[in-house]
């Protein structure tokens, strides 16, 4: 197996195998330096803008948490966080941090198909991650879940690798 390299938001989502069998693309989330905008590259090609995925002020930590191909397509996970606001402060959410998760099905040529976000952390709205997404068995399903006290709900994620098109499954139940 192999692994995909990640640094950024190691506490908040494992690190994703992707088959040895599927020519991947390298694909790369970027920060720019002077604006904090976040680029996904691939092989050195700009592919998209994914700034405005993450509601956060801006955007300081990212990673491709997992990148596969099937069929025709490539499927991506990334994790991206950043401070509350721009600068911090003694006031509500002063220190605090964003983070969403983001799956993305993405054509051959790169051009964006699907896509969905969920905020996973918010010091704004009340959002903790509880388990981060991980394995929960050797077959390639992944879990992991988070807590709204804004909406009382728990929330249950869930990922299968061997079926990337599904992307993140997301089910909530009330908080007792």
């Amino acid at each position: 197996m192999k692994w995909i390299q990640s640094a950024a938001l190691a506490s908040l989502f494992c690190c994703i195998p992707a088959s040895a069998s599927e020519a991947i693309n390298s694909f790369q989330a970027v920060i720019a330096d002077k604006d904090h905008r976040l680029f996904l590259y691939s092989n050195s090609t700009e592919i998209m803008d994914l700034t405005s995925y993450c509601q956060c002020a801006y955007v300081d930590e990212a990673s491709v948490r997992i990148q596969q191909k099937k069929g025709q397509n490539y499927y991506l996970v990334l994790s991206m966080s950043g401070p509350s606001k721009a600068q911090m402060d003694m006031h509500y959410c002063g220190a605090g941090t964003e983070a969403n998760l983001v799956w993305l099905k993405l054509d051959k040529q790169f051009k964006l198909l699907s896509s969905s976000n969920h905020l996973v952390d918010s010091c704004f709205k009340s959002v903790e991650i509880t388990r981060t997404l991980e394995y929960t068995d050797g077959n390639g399903k992944m879990q992991g879940s988070f807590v709204s006290y804004h909406e009382m709900k728990a929330y249950e994620m869930s990922y299968d690798t061997a079926a990337p098109e599904k992307g993140i499954g997301i089910t909530s139940k009330p908080i007792n």
